[in-house]
C-alpha cells in the first residue's frame, strides 16, 4: 500500500496518546478484545463466529490502544489469509483490504481491487454495496475512494486521478466529477445525505461518508460541507451521543463516532457538547471492558469497541490541543491532512 486512506490516517495520529488518555480503563479493554479474539484467528461479532468485517475492527481498536499483539496479529493474518477472497461479501472484501495496513501481510493486490470495484461501479457515477443493486450507495462509494486512496490514487483537484497506472488501462475510474455529482445528488434540504435515493431526508452514518468522500476527491465547496456539518451538529441528543437521523429518538455510538470523525476533519466540532459526548460514551463502557452501541445495550461487542475508543480519543484530543479545531474555512484541512 502507498497510502493512508482518510480513517487510517487519524488513527494514526490520534493513536499516541490514548492509552494514557485512558489511564487504567486502557487495560480494561485490551482485556476484553483478547477474550473477543477467536482460536480460528480472527475476531467475532454477537454471533461468536468470527469474520474479516469484525477482525477489522478488533484490529482498528488495538492499534488505538497503542499495540496489535504479536499473536493476534499472526492469527489475523492466517485467518484472513485462508479466506477465499472472492467469495467474500463485498463489506468482508473492504475490511479484509483495510486491515492490511494493520498486519504484515498482503492478501488483496490491485487484481482482486478492480475486479471488486468493476463488480461494484455504477452508472450513476457511485458504487453500489451489493452486486444486486442497482444504483450507488453513497457508503459504498466512500470504501471504493477509501481503498484507492490507500493504494496512492487520488484526485486532487482534476478530474482523472493521479498516479493511475493499471487503471487507466482497465477504463474502471469514473471521473472525478461524476462521482461528485452522484454524491451531491444524495445531499437532501436539511443538508444531511442520504444513502440511496428513494430516502427523502439526510442520514449521520451517509453524511459522514459523504464528507470523508468529497475529502478524498478534493471538493471544497463550503456552502455544501457548511450545510452538512450544521446537520450532524443538529443531531447531537441531550444524552450527549448523536442520533442516526432526526426522526430516531436515542443516540447511539457508531453515529456519535463518524459525526465526530468528519465535524474534526473540516474544524467543525464547535457547538458540540465535548462534556455531554463524553458522558454519552462513559454510559456505553462496561466495567469489564468494551463498549455498547447505547447506555441500555447491555452486551459490548469489537466494532462498538473501536468507536468508543475512537470517540473517547476525539475528545480528548480536542481537549488537550483546543486551538486545533477552533472554527475555521469549512474547506480547509486538518495540519498535516491532504
Amino acid at each position: 500500500m502507498s497510502g493512508d486512506g482518510f480513517v487510517h490516517s487519524y488513527l494514526k495520529r490520534l493513536r499516541p496518546r490514548v492509552s494514557e488518555w485512558l489511564g487504567t480503563r486502557a487495560e480494561r479493554h485490551r482485556q476484553f478484545l483478547l477474550r473477543a479474539f477467536r482460536p480460528e484467528g480472527g475476531f467475532a461479532g454477537r454471533s461468536g463466529l468470527p469474520n474479516p468485517y469484525y477482525t477489522l475492527f478488533g484490529l482498528r481498536a488495538f492499534f488505538l490502544l497503542g499495540e496489535i499483539p504479536p499473536e493476534v496479529a499472526r492469527g489475523c493474518a492466517s485467518f484472513l489469509g485462508m479466506r477465499d477472497f472472492g467469495q467474500l461479501s463485498p463489506a468482508d472484501q473492504f475490511a479484509t483490504f483495510f486491515s492490511q495496513s494493520l498486519l504484515p501481510l498482503q492478501v488483496v493486490g490491485k487484481t482482486e481491487l478492480f475486479a471488486l470495484l468493476n463488480n461494484l461501479r455504477r452508472d450513476d457515477g457511485g458504487f453500489a454495496l451489493i452486486p444486486e443493486q442497482a444504483e450507488g450507495s453513497v457508503y459504498a462509494t466512500f470504501l471504493a475512494l477509501e481503498s484507492l486512496s490507500m493504494l496512492g490514487v487520488h484526485w486532487g483537484d482534476t478530474n482523472q486521478p493521479g498516479n493511475l497506472g493499471e487503471w487507466e488501462k482497465v477504463k474502471l475510474l469514473p471521473g472525478r466529477e461524476q462521482i461528485v455529482n452522484f454524491l451531491l445528488g444524495r445531499q437532501r434540504g436539511d443538508g444531511g445525505f442520504a444513502e440511496v435515493g428513494s430516502i427523502p431526508f439526510g442520514g449521520t452514518s451517509p453524511t459522514a461518508a459523504a464528507l470523508a468522500a468529497l475529502r478524498l476527491l478534493g471538493f471544497e465547496d463550503s456552502r455544501v460541507i457548511g450545510r452538512a456539518c450544521d446537520f450532524l451538529r443538529a443531531l447531537q441528543s441531550p444524552e450527549g451521543g448523536f442520533r442516526a437521523a432526526s426522526a430516531v429518538p436515542v443516540p447511539d455510538l457508531l453515529s456519535t463516532a463518524v459525526a465526530l470523525l468528519v465535524l474534526m476533519d473540516r474544524q467543525a466540532v464547535w457547538g458540540v457538547a465535548l462534556d455531554n459526548v463524553m458522558r454519552f460514551v462513559e454510559a456505553c463502557e462496561k466495567p469489564a471492558g468494551g463498549f455498547a452501541s447505547h447506555s441500555a445495550d447491555e452486551q459490548p461487542d469489537v466494532e462498538y469497541t473501536f468507536y468508543g475508543l475512537l470517540v473517547t480519543a476525539i475528545c480528548e484530543k480536542m481537549r488537550s490541543f483546543p486551538s486545533e479545531f477552533s472554527p475555521r474555512t469549512l474547506g480547509s484541512g486538518p495540519e498535516g491532512g491532504r
